[in-house]
């Protein structure tokens, strides 16, 4: 079986992105806790941004509009499906874990949705 390889430009990582990470503090009883709220800058990367759909969920008689990103980077070890993107003015939840294209340890792809 012959493995498909991805010859990729570059070039085409031209946006830039914050990967965020939830912030950890201990609570009162010393347990740590993740607080909703608050995100911290974990790192700046070049990336290739797609959005692809947008699409109106109607749940408990509310309208939640959802929008799919596929965001492109180069290979990194520490980036989590936790994680948080932000991309301009827009903030995009990570929603599965990263995809190691090929598992060439050469780009991440990140499958992610938009908070709204």
């Amino acid at each position: 079986m012959q493995l498909m390889v991805i010859q990729m430009n570059p070039a085409r990582l031209k946006q830039r992105i914050t990967l965020m990470q939830q912030l950890h503090q201990p609570n009162s009883y010393g347990e740590v806790e993740e607080s909703d709220n608050t995100w911290v800058n974990h790192v700046t990367v070049w990336a290739d941004v797609k959005f692809l759909q947008g699409r109106e969920l109607f749940q408990a008689s509310q309208v939640h509009n959802e929008v799919t990103a596929k965001i492109l980077i180069r290979y990194r070890k520490d980036v989590e499906p936790n994680m948080r993107v932000r991309y301009l003015n827009r903030t995009l939840d990570i929603v599965s874990p990263p995809i190691n294209v090929n598992e060439q340890n050469r780009y991440l792809e990140l499958t992610c949705k938009e908070v709204i």
